[in-house]
């Protein structure tokens, strides 16, 4: 299993080092749904297919956006091939500052224009788009993906996605309570962490069985 931050920008390299899986710290429960996702991912690459995951949230502004930078980043420390992230929401409204800020702090190099961002892990490697939209849009894939629901509760806030193969949910808190407040940033900071962690989780077990 190749895996290697070499090429990703110093900053990012040190953060990564941090949220390196740890079994230890995720307990089974948690497991059992990361392990849903990391078994999908190797399913189709073992078949000859591409894995798609699309993340997906109510606003696709904080957790999801989080969640899909972190699982395509993974990918690629632990050398997985054909593999592509995407993010959704029930509706499109704006990556917010809080999550643009909370990615630059863990090594991100980020451009943005508008609503649109790019966010740079390696000089090597194209940017990712990031950009708040609903979870059928254009540029998200409409069949052979899985799709990650990331709302606390997914059944009744996260949007209904009729076309994955698989539907998992995965929720996490929303920093968002914690806008404007003191502890605002440390809140996605720990967000950003936690499911970068689990991400990361996620692809060492996948590459682990990719044959």
């Amino acid at each position: 299993m190749q895996n290697s931050t070499d090429h990703f920008f110093p900053e990012l390299e040190n953060y990564i080092q941090q949220i390196i899986p740890q079994p230890e710290l995720i307990d089974d429960e948690r497991k059992k749904i990361l392990s849903e996702i990391s078994e999908f991912i190797a399913a189709k690459i073992n078949s000859g297919k591409e894995a798609n995951l699309l993340v997906v949230c109510v606003h696709n502004s904080r957790r999801s956006h989080f969640a899909q930078v972190w699982a395509q980043v993974g990918a690629d420390y632990f050398g997985i091939k054909n593999f592509k992230s995407f993010s959704g929401g029930a509706e499109a409204t704006a990556v917010h500052p809080n999550t643009i800020a909370a990615l630059q702090r863990a090594g991100f190099v980020i451009t943005s224009a508008k609503n649109i961002h790019e966010a740079s892990f390696s000089k090597s490697v194209s940017s990712l788009k990031l950009i708040s939209k609903i979870f059928d849009d254009e540029e998200n894939p409409k069949n052979n993906f899985g799709a990650v629901l990331v709302c606390v509760n997914d059944a009744q806030a996260c949007p209904y996605i009729p076309d994955a193969d698989v539907r998992i949910g995965l929720p996490y808190i929303d920093p968002k309570s914690f806008d404007g407040t003191v502890e605002e940033v440390s809140a996605y900071d720990l967000c950003c962490k936690t499911i970068a962690s689990e991400m990361f989780w996620v692809m060492k077990e996948a590459a682990e069985t990719i044959g």
